[in-house]
């Protein structure tokens, strides 16, 4: 079990730092794009932290929480954000934010009633 867990937290480590040099790809001052802020459930496991610094010479994550703003309300909150658009077709996912290839909505409603 603990394998399972550090390979999925290792898998989701390079995903959000192969994010991280997407953003950064094509910016010419990239040593802002080394300072992030970190929110939601993730900003609390030091090792997935670790992990994603431990794929960039030079990187800086700090928690919203230093900021007094509280990290479980921010997610919370972009999370019924997402799901609004959705429920008004709108989309949530663009191809210079996810790389998909067209704007896309979050799926379907279903009404299970």
């Amino acid at each position: 079990m603990e394998n399972g867990a550090a390979t999925i937290t290792d898998f989701t480590a390079k995903l959000l730092s192969d994010g991280i040099n997407f953003l950064q790809r094509g910016m010419d001052n990239t040593e802002s794009l080394n300072k992030w802020i970190v929110c939601g459930g993730g900003r609390k496991n030091k090792y997935l932290l670790e992990c994603i610094k431990n794929n960039f010479k030079k990187i800086y994550l700090e928690p919203i929480d230093k900021f007094q703003i509280n990290g479980d309300f921010i997610e919370s909150q972009a999370f019924a954000y997402l799901a609004i658009r959705s429920i008004n077709g709108m989309p949530i996912s663009f191809p210079n934010t996810t790389r998909c290839k067209h704007p896309s909505t979050g799926g379907v409603l279903v009404e299970n009633f």
